[in-house]
Formats: C-alpha cells, sequence, structure tokens
C-alpha cells in the first residue's frame, strides 16, 4: 500500500517533530516529565546546597532550577535551601564566648546537627571553601582527608 500525503500532511509531520524534539531538550523524555530543578547543568545551572533534616544532609547540586523549602527533592524532604555560594568567601568570626569561631556559611545554623555532605552535580565553582565545614562535628572522621 502506497500512502501519498499532501504538503499540509508534512507540515503537520514537521510541527509535531518540532514539538517533540523541544519538549525532549527541556527535560521530557519518554513518558517522564522532568522539572528544571530535575535537570543538571554543569555550564549554566545555578548552584545550592539543600539541607535536610530527614537524614542531617547538605547535598549541593547545580542545576536549572532550585527547589523551595518543604519540597520534596530527592527522596528528601527540603528544610532549607542555599544559593550564592559560588560567589562568596566565607570567614571565620571569633568572639570572646566562641574563641573557635563561628563560620559565616549560610549554613552555620545546621553545623552541628549535620552528618553527611554530598556533592551530587559537577560544575560547582566556589571560590573557596575555606570554612564551608567547619564546626561539623557530626560529620564521621572519613569525611576529612589529610596529606
Amino acid at each position: 500500500m502506497v500512502l501519498i500525503a499532501g504538503p499540509w500532511v508534512s507540515s503537520a509531520i514537521g510541527n509535531q517533530f518540532n514539538l517533540v524534539a523541544g519538549a525532549i531538550g527541556s527535560g521530557t523524555t519518554g513518558e517522564n516529565f522532568y522539572e528544571p530543578v530535575d535537570i543538571p547543568d554543569p555550564e549554566n545551572g545555578t548552584a545550592f546546597a539543600v539541607y535536610s533534616e530527614d537524614d542531617q544532609s547538605l547535598m549541593f547540586y547545580k542545576r536549572r532550577g532550585v527547589p523551595q523549602v518543604g519540597d520534596m527533592f530527592n527522596y528528601r524532604r527540603v528544610t532549607e535551601v542555599y544559593t550564592g555560594f559560588e560567589t562568596e568567601v566565607y570567614n571565620l568570626v571569633e568572639t570572646a564566648s566562641d574563641p573557635y569561631g563561628s563560620s559565616t556559611t549560610p549554613w552555620v545554623r545546621r553545623q552541628w546537627e549535620i552528618e553527611k555532605v554530598d556533592v551530587i552535580d559537577s560544575g560547582i565553582s566556589p571560590k573557596s571553601i575555606r570554612v564551608w565545614f567547619s564546626n561539623m562535628i557530626n560529620l564521621p572522621t572519613s569525611y576529612f582527608t589529610y596529606p
């Protein structure tokens, strides 16, 4: 059987192809649709960290979108979200009552609760991580390596 299609059918097929190609490029594959927060983007994405009380984890990502507090993300409830750490440099602030100092990192309020830190996505490029993990006393010592 031979089917001959006119230009309007060809145009319709072309439009459908462009629609599907655009959807795949934006994160749709097969039967699943991925939100921007689910799509790693090491070149142009937004770097963010998520703290979750579910497992006291601090996870670092670079994605097309950023989750919101209260969302389920990476199988954990988002307790706090931190951005801007690629461009900031943090310090220790020492006081008479805290001679060891407290870091100025945005996750400092959680430093004693954090039990796990993971960098999930590539492309995260901070200026410095000098005091990022200071006073995280609940991290296992295996998280630290010494030269």
